[in-house]
This record gives structure tokens, C-alpha cells and sequence, in this order.
């Protein structure tokens, strides 16, 4: 039996690649929907960063 390498340790399952697609999808979906929901309180900046950090609560959460 071979030893497995590090790519295939991390990326041989298929977990990291379905997470970075998930949030990928996740961040690309919520841009748009939050430019419609906060036309006037959001910049470009501000809808950037909260589709980012809506993004990135899950992972984090379920670090903890």
C-alpha cells in the first residue's frame, strides 16, 4: 500500500472541494439579493463585506 499524499489527504475525499464550491456559490447568490434588499444603505464595499461575512459565519460557527 502506497502512503498517501498530501493532496490526497486533503483533497482525495471531496470535502474541502464541495465546501469551496458551496461558499463560492453561496457568496455569488447573495450579492445580488443583497444589492435589492439594502439599495440605499449598502455600497459596493458594504454589500461585499456582508456577503462575505454571511458567507463565512457557517464554517465558523461549526469550528467552535
Amino acid at each position: 500500500m502506497t502512503a498517501a499524499t498530501a493532496y490526497d489527504m486533503v483533497w482525495g475525499d471531496g470535502v474541502v472541494s464541495t465546501w469551496l464550491v458551496g461558499m463560492t456559490v453561496l457568496f455569488v447568490a447573495l450579492v445580488p439579493v443583497l444589492k435589492m434588499l439594502f439599495p440605499k444603505t449598502c455600497k459596493k464595499e458594504g454589500v461585499f463585506l456582508l456577503a462575505f461575512e454571511l458567507t463565512c459565519a457557517g464554517p465558523v460557527r461549526l469550528d467552535t
